[in-house]
């Protein structure tokens, strides 16, 4: 048989010319919840908007767990088919690091069932991938399923209730599933897989500018003070950052100058500014237009502009801040998150 093709998540990553900046506490929480032998967290949700480096977190730990001899990573980013992706995943890395015997796994399609010679045959493809975990399970071996930029269909609503059936169980699997916060919001939703509500989040929130400045004084060969200024025009945000890497490198130059700008501002606008625009509400974009500058402003002043009642305010507020559009700085102040968001929005 003749199973879908994975997309590898690897093949998503962009720009090697630039160092990744590391997000070692939500690494370390995740690698740390999942080495434990029966963790309460088998399951997490990494929210942030379009352009804050979810795919390349989901990377890292797509680097770290290929090399795990114990543990099977299956990338189900863009498949259809997910249970037989899955299967057919599991399979091919199961038998290179010698988990799975050609004897377990030499399976093949029959009218309607699967055949393993010797055995009864399998009707579905939840019960194919039901086998094979039964089989990992013996060995103590785990499996790691990365969904990432989620949209929600019913697909993914099925795998997630097969998810966790596998849960129930006590089969060794796990699941990264990364995605914006409104796509995330909508499948948490969805009455058949209520239990998501109960799965942590982490909120991918800027990059330490220390590290942004430090890569770019070696990309860029520049001093640390030039490189500092540079990382706070990003605001730490992760697609930033590697925009204007890749310009000043290109292009040889070592400071933002009017080229530098609309190169940024257009590169921004296209890959990620309009499609964050576009899952705003009608109020949520009155809030970001209402900001005059990228300084803090009071929430108290913000509301007295608006016009707007302070309880819905500080509901949509409260998205705003979760969909990573805007920051709190301490109490009842605000700034927008993102670099030169206040100039994109002057032509929205």
């Amino acid at each position: 048989m003749v199973f879908p093709e994975q997309d590898r998540l690897s093949d998503k990553l962009v720009n090697p010319s630039l160092p990744i900046v590391h997000r070692s506490m939500e690494t370390k929480e995740i690698q740390e919840s999942f080495a434990d032998p029966y963790p309460s967290n088998p399951l997490y949700f990494l929210l942030g908007p379009q352009g804050s480096g979810k795919s390349t977190l989901l990377g890292e730990l797509f680097d770290y767990y290929t090399q795990c001899p114990d543990w099977l990573f299956v990338d189900l980013s863009g498949a259809s088919h997910l249970l037989l992706t899955a299967s057919s995943a599991i399979i091919d890395q199961g038998r290179i690091k010698g988990l799975l015997s050609p004897s377990e796994t030499n399976f093949f399609w029959e009218g309607e069932e699967f055949v393993l010679e010797g055995q009864e045959p399998i009707s579905s493809p939840f019960a194919l991938l039901t086998n094979l975990l039964d089989i990992l399970k013996e060995k103590r071996k785990k499996v790691l399923f990365i969904i990432d930029d989620v949209v929600n269909s019913t697909e993914l609503q099925d795998f997630l209730s097969d998810y966790q059936s596998f849960l129930r169980r006590k089969h060794l699997v796990y699941l990264l599933m990364s995605g914006t916060f409104e796509n995330i919001s909508k499948l948490q939703d969805e009455e058949s897989i209520t239990f998501l509500y109960r799965v942590p989040k982490i909120y991918l929130g800027p990059l330490p500018l220390k590290e942004i400045a430090f890569n770019y004084m070696r990309h860029l060969d520049i001093s640390l003070e030039e490189a500092a200024s540079l990382a706070k025009f990003t605001q730490g945000y992760a697609y930033a950052y590697l925009v204007l890497g890749l310009i000043l490198g290109r292009n040889k130059k070592k400071t933002i100058d009017n080229e530098v700008l609309i190169e940024f501002d257009r590169t921004l606008a296209e890959n990620a500014y309009n499609k964050i625009y576009s899952e705003l509400t009608k109020t949520e974009r009155r809030i970001v237009k209402s900001f005059d500058n990228d300084e803090s402003v009071p929430t108290t002043d913000m509301i007295a502009k608006l016009g707007i009642n302070e309880k819905s305010f500080r509901v949509f507020c409260d998205r705003l801040i979760k969909k990573r559009v805007v920051i709190s700085d301490g109490y009842d102040l605000l700034r927008l998150a993102l670099p030169r968001f206040r100039e994109y929005l002057f032509f929205r």
